[in-house]
């Protein structure tokens, strides 16, 4: 089983210089995910540091619309993970409707945005992540950050403070 090292971000909103820093320095990142709000900062991330990935539309990404999917699934060594900005399912109130997206999807793993403040939890038996803000971090602990996951035999999340 190949390890595989995915950089998430989210809310970036037009700031991702040290994003860009950050991946550029990292020699081992295999690919990129972009959970929304200025979905479009992806592509210029990875055209700045070579690593091919994807973005998801986020509530403020209007520029995006019919271009870029609300949610994407991806399956990474036998991990099905779900991608999606949260907005649509309330996260800010909890986890209990992005469950729900998530039972339907039969997935593993949740990856969102949108609160702009960092998570990691198992919530009945699946696991939610959401990687912070880039660039507008809320809440206790304001700090810009975002992930790097990484994924073998298990799934193991590193917080990254930008």
């Amino acid at each position: 089983m190949k390890k595989m090292k995915i950089a998430v971000i989210s809310d970036t909103h037009g700031v991702y210089t040290r994003v860009i820093r950050y991946l550029n320095e990292s020699t081992d990142i295999d690919y990129l995910i972009h959970l929304g709000d200025h979905a479009d900062d992806a592509d210029y991330i990875m055209a700045l540091t070579n690593i091919d990935g994807f973005a998801v539309l986020g509530n403020n990404d209007y520029s995006s619309e019919g271009i870029v999917p609300e949610e994407r699934i991806i399956e990474i060594e036998g991990k099905r993970i779900l991608a999606v900005h949260g907005h649509r399912q309330a996260v800010g109130f909890g986890l209990s409707w992005i469950k729900d997206l998530a039972e339907e999807r039969d997935v593993d793993i949740v990856l969102f945005g949108h609160t702009h403040q960092y998570l990691d939890e198992i919530f009945e038996g699946i696991r939610f992540i959401n990687p912070g803000s880039a660039s507008l971090p809320r809440g206790e602990d304001n700090r810009k950050c975002m992930i790097v996951m990484t994924i073998d035999d298990d799934v193991d999340i590193e917080r990254i403070f930008l």
